[in-house]
């Protein structure tokens, strides 16, 4: 059971009523968050929560404006070292409101990628045409259920975000090692769970969602959905205590990382490179 500090601020995001009551819930929604992972909460039922409250405040009337949350908001797997992408919905006429609302998220401390403005139809008839599909998938609204994408491409995809190998030094990650988390760990998971679930006919919108109805679709075997899911929570845990550290904007290399830290990532980073090796081998044949 989440904290009731954490219940009460999802309650408000919602019903803001202005850009500053927005700005306000949005900066208490990061120093809760801080104080839930330090107390030993889960990061990743955190990020179900955080991503509710970040899409609850965008979508309430405090925000003059239509957006449709993706990326991993729209997921519901954000962190605070996410980004916040979305699709702005204009009319002809529309004032298109990216610039403003960009303004308001980075000066709360987020990262705003607006993916850009259009009209609904326009965003529908992006999203049939099947190009930047894993855009539309992660928007989880009437966008995503309209989205026609190629699983021949979402798995080229994912292969392509495949971690490169693990340098090895006494049995561990070279200190020497650069080290992303997000790049080499998170989004090559979120690849291939958005990959596996449009074959599996799921709509779920978050990734552990997602693996678990691809495993039992069987478009992922019980061994590759379990190895991901490690991978995802592994992940989830290791940005976590980046951000918590306040550097999880630095470059890094392994020998930034205490050595438990410098194991699980490189033992996630194995398990990943495993599991795609496996999902290539088996689908090609």
């Amino acid at each position: 059971m989440l904290h009731p500090s954490l219940l009460e601020l999802a309650e408000s995001a919602p019903l803001c009523s202005s850009p500053a009551n927005v700005r306000g819930v949005l900066a208490e929604s990061l120093e809760l968050l801080s104080n839930a992972l330090h107390h030993g909460e889960a990061p990743s039922v955190l990020a179900g929560w955080f991503s509710r409250v970040v899409t609850d405040a965008l979508h309430s009337p405090g925000i003059d404006a239509e957006v449709v949350l993706t990326g991993p908001v729209g997921r519901g797997d954000a962190l605070p070292t996410s980004p916040v992408r979305w699709l702005a919905v204009v009319d002809k006429q529309g004032v298109d409101p990216n610039p403003a609302l960009a303004r308001l998220l980075t000066d709360v401390g987020f990262i705003a990628e607006p993916v850009g403005a259009a009209t609904r139809q326009e965003w529908e008839d992006r999203a049939r045409s099947g190009e930047n599909a894993a855009v539309y998938l992660d928007a989880g609204t009437w966008v995503a259920s309209i989205t026609q994408a190629d699983p021949r491409t979402l798995l080229a995809d994912a292969l392509a975000s495949r971690p490169p190998a693990i340098e090895v030094a006494d049995g561990l990650p070279s200190r020497e090692m650069s080290v992303d988390i997000r790049g080499n760990l998170m989004i090559p998971t979120v690849n291939l769970a958005r990959w596996a679930a449009w074959q599996a006919g799921s709509t779920a919108p978050t990734t552990a969602a997602r693996l678990a109805d691809a495993r039992s679709a069987n478009i992922l075997t019980p061994d590759e959905a379990d190895a991901l899911t490690q991978v995802w929570k592994a992940s989830l845990e290791l940005q976590s205590k980046r951000w918590m550290d306040r550097i999880h904007d630095q470059d890094a290399t392994a020998w930034d990382m205490p050595a438990l830290q410098r194991s699980t990532f490189g033992a996630a980073a194995r398990l990943l490179s495993q599991v795609m090796s496996s999902v290539e081998h088996r689908v090609s044949d």
